[in-house]
């Protein structure tokens, strides 16, 4: 008998309707990863064929992806010593990654204009593995030739429910953000640590220890602002500092039970950075239900503009289409926000194991990824969040 965990992992790969052609192949027999189901993403249009036909796989490539962590790591310490540019053997490793021409680690593409960031397996079986390194990296996505706002990011799996370790079976945690964290744009665009207003916005924050906690953490950015919104009374509280009880996550179920891992290494100074608003995100006002435009919220309650650093992370079940909507049609916030962090909720069957019931939303799978496409054209710096 199956366990629930497994019969999401098969629903995820199952495909719909609209994804008929999306496959999930297997690890070649004889990989030292054999066993649990891989990848090979195949081109999603021609000139992105053509960007990787210029890369050779192999070992190469391997020592290419280990220079491309090792690459960021260094980004990161240069970051919080105030280096203004990286230094020149992180150059070397993007362009030796197939990206191009690179001024610092800004990226100029050469080839036809970029509009598919979503990543598709291969329908070759194990064939089409064969001497794909990416195949078998575990939860890393593949770096997409497409930049974003002239920097590299990971292409977007969106055959996997955008969670790439925990479907495939590499880590037990649904919202393990490992994917992420080589394309953090902190890590590749040292400007941002220059600002003087560093803010982050974290839309559906739930408990300070759902992702408050991650960003102040894991984020190579020292926030000056944190603003926190939850519509749920109660839910979301500003801990004393040295507090080590702390309401939150118990697990991917999101069932709530207080727990003993807190906040007490966050001193008073950077508790006092964080601000705590309730109400619901939307694309309008709505006063008598609690409802505030989010849009106009940032930028005139909250005064944010294109010479502040802006990171914003959204999870506000299902809310998001019309406020994306809104965004699009915007010629200011792609320059006001710098990095954002979406969880898109739309219908398939898989995602009823995470209480996402399908009669809530009306968009597929594959219209998620499109509308991440979408984002990313306009020039949104945007990834998936788990």
């Amino acid at each position: 008998m199956q366990s629930a965990k497994q019969r999401y992992r098969n629903d995820a790969a199952e495909p719909q309707a609209d994804e008929s052609q999306i496959l999930m192949p297997v690890i070649a027999p004889g990989n030292p990863l054999s066993g649990k189901p891989g990848r090979s993403p195949a081109p999603s249009s021609p000139q992105i064929k053509a960007a990787r036909a210029a890369s050779t796989f192999g070992v190469a490539s391997c020592l290419t992806l280990a220079w491309a962590v090792l690459a960021t790591t260094v980004a990161a310490i240069s970051i919080a010593l105030h280096v203004a540019q990286p230094p020149p053997w992180i150059t070397a490793a993007l362009q030796s990654s197939g990206f191009g021409s690179t001024d610092g680690v800004r990226i100029e593409y050469s080839g036809e204009e970029c509009r598919d960031w979503i990543s598709k397996p291969s329908v070759g079986g194990d064939a089409g593995n064969a001497g794909d390194p990416w195949a078998s990296s575990k939860w890393m996505p593949r770096m997409s030739p497409c930049p974003v706002a002239g920097l590299p990011i990971e292409e977007l799996d969106e055959h996997l429910n955008f969670r790439r370790g925990y479907v495939l079976g590499f880590v037990d945690d649904a919202e393990d953000k490992t994917q992420i964290l080589p394309t953090l744009r902190a890590v590749l665009d040292p400007a941002l640590s220059t600002k003087k207003r560093r803010v982050l916005i974290d839309l559906g924050a739930r408990f300070f220890n759902t992702s408050v906690t991650w960003f102040l953490q894991s984020y190579p950015l020292d926030f000056t602002e944190i603003h926190a919104v939850e519509v749920r009374q109660g839910v979301f509280e500003v801990p004393a500092a040295g507090n080590k009880t702390v309401r939150g996550e118990m697990n991917h179920r999101s069932r709530l039970r207080p727990i003993g891992k807190g906040p007490a290494d966050f001193p008073a100074w950077l508790l006092a950075r964080v601000h705590s608003h309730r109400f619901k995100a939307a694309a309008w006002d709505k006063a008598a239900q609690n409802v505030v435009n989010v849009t106009r919220w940032l930028l005139e309650e909250l005064k944010l503009t294109p010479e502040d650093s802006v990171v914003v992370k959204m999870d506000i079940e299902g809310a998001e289409w019309d406020i994306f909507k809104a965004w699009l049609e915007s010629p200011i916030m792609p320059r006001v926000i710098d990095e954002l962090f979406v969880e898109i909720h739309y219908n398939h069957p898989s995602m009823a194991y995470f209480s996402w019931n399908p009669k809530m939303f009306a968009h597929s799978r594959q219209e998620a990824g499109q509308l991440l496409n979408q984002l990313r054209t306009a020039g949104y710096y945007v990834h998936a969040w788990p």
